[in-house]
């Protein structure tokens, strides 16, 4: 390893291996090695240009830029100056932290409270949305300058709603923080959903309205609706000529269309089903597992080739 001094702002750990020996001088450094020890990547921020509609192609994830978590840098970029927050509520999640009292999981419309993350006690500290079966998960949360997270006093990550989007086939399957209100990007105050103010999401079909928020609790009105997503079946193309011959086949090519009208980017093979036969579903399946598969925006096709030489046979 170099000397100590050089690993300042810097740390190193392998993900999901407790007890694997983790490199860094800082207690925020070693806070955010044990993090990926207990199996969560880089806390990430979903920038989009255009609107704060998270399905936009326009969307970007920014690497390490959730500025209020401990797995994510507090200044942004490569050599950012972390700071010993609290982890977010999906990552809390995931650690097994939280209690069935813990965070609640919302599909009706309502009126919901929830208290601040960093508080140790059977308040519900955590709202998760759910939607569509390809993973849209939404987390929302609250923040207060206690504990860890004191230096968030004044700040305006205090005065309203924080909401995380994860997605399994987001980068690195990392929770995303959305920004709110862009186009306009850098300041803390753009990522909160303060009284008064809505995050809608039309495509899944809920908005979110903070109606107050206090330093004790936040407030929500939680509205669903039907969804402006209209799902099709793909059109999926595989060149099949040869299969079944016995023959060592490899670069078969294939296509891939998705057909929905505002909706989700795809994601799960099971989605396929029943546009593929099982021969055509275990090679796909056998891409993914070589060389991964981008999910599809609706009206986007993906074009590869498959290679048949790793095929198993069903029993």
């Amino acid at each position: 390893f170099p000397p100590v001094n050089e690993l300042d702002g810097y740390g190193c750990s392998a993900t999901g291996t407790m007890g694997e020996a983790m490199a860094s001088c800082k207690i925020p450094e070693i806070a955010h090695e044990i993090g990926h020890n207990l199996g969560v990547l880089h806390a990430n921020l979903l920038n989009c240009s255009l609107d704060s509609n998270p399905h936009n192609k326009d969307c970007s994830s920014l690497e390490s830029r959730d500025l209020y978590d401990i797995m994510g840098l507090s200044t942004g970029g490569q050599g950012g100056k972390r700071s010993l927050y609290h982890f977010n509520a999906y990552n809390k999640n995931f650690f097994g932290w939280f209690n069935a009292n813990d965070i609640m999981e919302v599909s009706q419309s309502g009126i919901y409270e929830i208290y601040p993350l960093e508080l140790e006690n059977s308040l519900p500290k955590a709202i998760k949305i759910s939607k569509f079966e390809d993973s849209n998960d939404y987390y929302i949360e609250y923040r207060q300058p206690i504990g860890f997270d004191s230096n968030f006093s004044g700040g305006e990550v205090t005065r309203g709603a924080l909401i995380h989007l994860y997605r399994e086939w987001f980068r690195w399957r990392s929770p995303q923080l959305i920004d709110v209100h862009p186009p306009i990007f850098g300041s803390p105050d753009l990522f909160t959903i303060k009284p008064g103010e809505k995050y809608t999401d039309d495509i899944l079909g809920f908005s979110i309205l903070t109606t107050s928020a206090t330093s004790e609790k936040l407030t929500l009105n939680i509205t669903f609706f039907p969804s402006i997503c209209q799902k099709d079946n793909p059109n999926i193309i595989i060149q099949m000529d040869n299969f079944g011959k016995g023959l060592n086949i490899e670069n078969i090519p294939f296509s891939i269309t998705n057909n929905d009208v505002n909706c989700p980017r795809f994601f799960k093979l099971s989605l396929l089903n029943e546009s593929l036969s099982r021969e055509e579903i275990v090679k796909l399946w056998y891409y993914c597992l070589d060389y991964g598969c981008s999910p599809l925006y609706p009206g986007q096709t993906v074009l590869g080739k498959l290679g048949l030489d790793n095929i198993s046979p069903f029993s």
